[in-house]
């Protein structure tokens, strides 16, 4: 029997994405997030966050983003840092992605085929069962 690799993606919970987000929704967002990464972290299962990060100048951003000069998750900005609220730790794994997928040309590029992967939009959990739950 194969032996199951677990661990928590967090991604984008940036506060470029959460500041237009009604408060009490990020509130809710943030809490829950944090039960997760607690229940992870107390089963020594490893906790990853992925965000986005663009230089001023946007040239590392996908197209539309040049062509449209969308200046969001600029480096060195508090919009590309994780919310403040998060429970980030500086042991926990922090991957740097340039385009939409956090499976593009990062660390998590070689993930397992045969894994779940749960596809977000500006949460972990938009548009998916665990958004009700959040």
């Amino acid at each position: 029997m194969a032996m199951i690799k677990r661990c928590l993606v967090i991604i984008d919970l940036l506060n470029d994405h959460l500041d237009p987000w009604d408060a009490d929704k990020v509130s809710r967002l943030v809490q829950n997030t944090n039960r997760l990464v607690s229940a992870f972290r107390r089963s020594h299962l490893p906790v990853i966050w992925v965000r986005q990060a663009f230089r001023p100048d946007l040239s590392d951003a996908f197209l539309e983003m040049r062509d449209k000069r969308i200046a969001i998750a600029i480096e060195g900005t508090r919009g590309a840092q994780l919310h403040a609220g998060l429970d980030w730790h500086p042991k926990d794994a922090t991957i740097i992605k340039k385009r939409y997928s956090a499976f593009f040309k990062t660390e998590l590029e070689e993930h397992p085929k045969d894994a779940t992967i749960i596809k977000k939009r500006y949460s972990a959990f938009f548009k998916t069962e665990l958004e009700e739950i959040l």
